[in-house]
């Protein structure tokens, strides 16, 4: 169905929700009824994605965090790259970070994203992955959550070798 943001006034409200309705058809169901949802826009200071587990290594004792000025949108479409943190969960410690194009968040900000993982992780039974605003007052905005979707292989033992040359790593 449609989705439609940034209405002000009274007259575009109406038009939105005739928008809104008339997308039923589109989505071939022109003849039952929906649900309209409206909720108050959010205008973020930052916006970005926080996955529950690497979304490359698997690892579960770390927390991948984008971030981007503004909402996400940008971010989850591709269009930018955003910053890139990759966190400890049991410290809160920065392992990494890759400013590209985006925000440097301040650890008070990353601890309460953190802690955000934690919660929606206990609430829906596993580590998810997490769309998330901060709104220019500091409020933190849970946008959506999803279980995650990279294989979780634990937390690795032993030692843990790089992508150097095979030959020269096991001679």
């Amino acid at each position: 169905f449609e989705s439609i943001v940034g209405i002000s006034g009274f007259e575009d409200f109406v038009a939105a929700v005739t928008v809104v309705l008339a997308s039923r058809e589109r989505a071939g169901a022109a003849d039952q009824p929906i649900a309209v949802l409206v909720q108050p826009l959010i205008e973020p200071a930052f916006g970005g994605v926080m996955f529950g587990v690497d979304p490359v290594s698997g690892r579960s004792d770390r927390r991948v965090v984008s971030a981007v000025h503004g909402g996400p949108e940008r971010l989850v479409s591709g269009e930018v790259n955003g910053s890139r943190y990759v966190l400890d969960p049991s410290s809160a410690k920065v392992l990494d970070f890759d400013a590209n194009d985006g925000p440097a968040l301040d650890n008070t900000d990353l601890r309460r994203l953190l802690t955000l993982s934690e919660r929606v992780a206990s609430v829906f039974g596993g580590p998810q992955d997490v769309e998330w605003a901060i709104a220019a007052d500091k409020q933190l905005w849970l946008l959506q959550s999803r279980p995650v979707t990279t294989e979780i292989r634990g937390v690795p033992r032993g030692p843990i070798y790089g992508p150097g040359p095979v030959a020269e790593t096991f001679p």
